[in-house]
């Protein structure tokens, strides 16, 4: 079982009792628990001294008024720029050049140290190194009654952190900024020096705004020649809280150049917001927050920034190194996308990403929230199938419903059109009443039932055509007029009204009578009225 969440819990404790102006040992916090004393005891090392060797103890910072001011030869100092826990940075005159310089010097008395010496040496002779125009060049190093001083370029429009605290830069002033400041960084990266100290404040600014990089006070040379000894202990937390990478956090040695990209993100980072992307009430929680939680995305903070630009910051600031940006040339380059407007290279982050991020980070919290999306799953396919079941019923029901109503529709329609037919053959019915009952039809009985049978054939014609009436009654109607005018004509045939030429021809080319013609029983009768017509001749 992992002890990571006690040791940050006894941490949390230590650091909150030296914030009471307490002092406790690792060896009295792990009492109960001495299995967790290295750990602890590694930890609280390592951030003490950081804080020691950065100025951010909790002790006063050493006053560079309380110590005598002494100017190297050739130089004359004029004003106190900067002071920091190590050294002070002093504006000055150079007698020789008549120029203006920056002088750094370490603070004489008990705050210096050999590792401070080894420290300002290194520095000089990672800016002697690098011969670049966005980087802050070095004139001379030396040392003067037993205080080693570094003279630069004198840049006199103060420093980021200053512009800062001023307002907030526009997404385009923060984006050619942060370009400028990584092409510096990739020149010192070609040259193998790794900064592993980028803030704001160490980004000098001249006065048309050129961006240059100093203080490489921390600055690490890849080469062995140059980092055979380090000039601090082991395991030690070199930076600034806010501005390290996840690596840097966690007191890794082997820090690469992916945490000066690191580093250049967190600066972007604020300067789009007005806040680095972590920052605790103190160091230790600036460090866990770092190690342990995502950056909040700077449009929460700054909304309507450019969705591009937000993504290049968050890709700078992955906890997986190989995740960043591969170099700072990589990453300028992406700026200039940016400004130039054409689409960058690098895409936010999937969803399924974030989520595997943050399950790896809270792994508690995640198995509660897998079992109760479980659950909800579950009990949401219960509910679905329910409602299914429940509309498939409706439906059904529904549908049965329909068919009724339908069914009672249809029986009425045919109903109507049954006294529709019938209403029909009474109609016919009192036509041929009509027709026995005219005294002129009376002399001539054939005559009538040769009428009779031209009106049925006619109502044949029309019941099979009758669009509205089923088929079946169709047929049924037109069979059963047919069939009674055959019934007529034959009727006639036997009272000889056919013994006429004229009353045969007609009975033949008639059209109303076309339509028995296909009939059987009405060609019989054909053949038997002209049967007896040609005997009749």
């Amino acid at each position: 079982m992992s002890t990571a969440p006690q040791v940050a819990d006894l941490l949390l404790a230590w650091q909150d009792a030296r914030g009471q102006g307490k002092s406790i040992s690792a060896d009295e916090l792990c009492a109960d628990c001495p299995e967790l004393l290295s750990d602890l005891r590694r930890q609280t090392e390592a951030i003490s001294a950081m804080e020691a060797m950065l100025g951010m103890s909790d002790g006063p910072e050493p006053d560079p008024t309380a110590f005598e001011q002494v100017s190297p030869p050739g130089y004359e100092i004029v004003a106190v720029i900067d002071q920091g826990g190590m050294g002070v940075i002093y504006q000055a005159r150079q007698v020789s050049l008549r120029r203006v310089v920056a002088l750094k010097m370490i603070l004489a008395g008990p705050c210096i140290h050999a590792d401070k010496r080894l420290r300002f040496q290194r520095e000089a002779e990672a800016m002697a190194r690098l011969q670049y125009p966005l980087i802050v060049p070095i004139y001379e190093f030396g040392e003067y009654q037993g205080r080693p001083f570094l003279v630069m370029e004198y840049v006199d429009g103060g420093n980021l952190a200053q512009k800062l605290q001023r307002a907030l830069l526009s997404p385009t002033e923060a984006a050619k900024i942060t370009c400028f400041v990584a092409w510096a960084v990739q020149h010192a990266h070609e040259h193998g020096i790794i900064h592993r100290d980028l803030k704001p404040s160490n980004i000098l600014l001249c006065r048309d705004g050129t961006p240059k990089l100093g203080d490489f006070g921390l600055a690490r040379h890849l080469a062995d020649d140059f980092a055979n000894e380090s000039p601090t202990r082991s395991g030690a937390v070199l930076g600034t809280a806010s501005y390290m990478a996840a690596e840097q956090a966690a007191g890794q040695k082997d820090i690469g150049p992916a945490a000066d990209i690191y580093a250049l993100g967190a600066i972007l980072y604020e300067m789009l917001t007005g806040q680095p992307p972590f920052r605790g009430e103190t160091t230790l929680q600036t460090l866990q927050q770092v190690r342990d939680q995502p950056p909040m995305p700077p449009s929460r903070l700054r909304p309507k920034l450019p969705r591009d630009l937000e993504t290049i910051c968050l890709k700078c600031l992955e906890k997986d190194p190989h995740r960043r940006y591969p170099s700072a040339e990589a990453l300028a380059e992406e700026l200039e996308r940016f400004l130039a407007g054409t689409p960058i290279h690098a895409r936010p982050a999937p969803a399924w990403r974030k989520l595997a991020v943050w399950t790896r980070r809270h792994p508690v919290h995640a198995v509660l929230l897998a079992a109760a999306l479980i659950v909800v799953a579950v009990w949401g396919r219960f509910t679905v199938l329910l409602q299914e079941r429940t509309e498939y019923a409706e439906l059904q029901s529904h549908n049965a419903r329909v068919q009724t109503e339908r069914a009672q529709e249809e029986r009425a329609h045919a109903d109507a059109l049954l006294r529709r037919a019938l209403s029909a053959i009474d109609e016919q019915t009192r036509t041929v009443q009509n027709l026995k009952m005219a005294p002129e039809n009376r002399k001539d009985p054939g005559a009538v039932l040769f009428k009779l049978a031209y009106v049925c054939s006619q109502a044949s014609a029309a019941a099979a055509h009758a669009g509205d009436l089923p088929a079946a009654d169709r047929k049924q109607l037109a069979e059963h007029y047919a069939a009674r005018a055959v019934s007529f004509i034959q009727s006639a045939q036997q009272l000889g009204y056919f013994r006429d030429e004229a009353h045969r021809k007609r009975l033949q080319e008639e059209q109303e009578l076309r339509a028995l013609h296909g009939r059987a029983d009405f060609r019989n009768v054909l053949e038997t009225i002209q049967r007896t017509g040609d005997s009749h001749r």
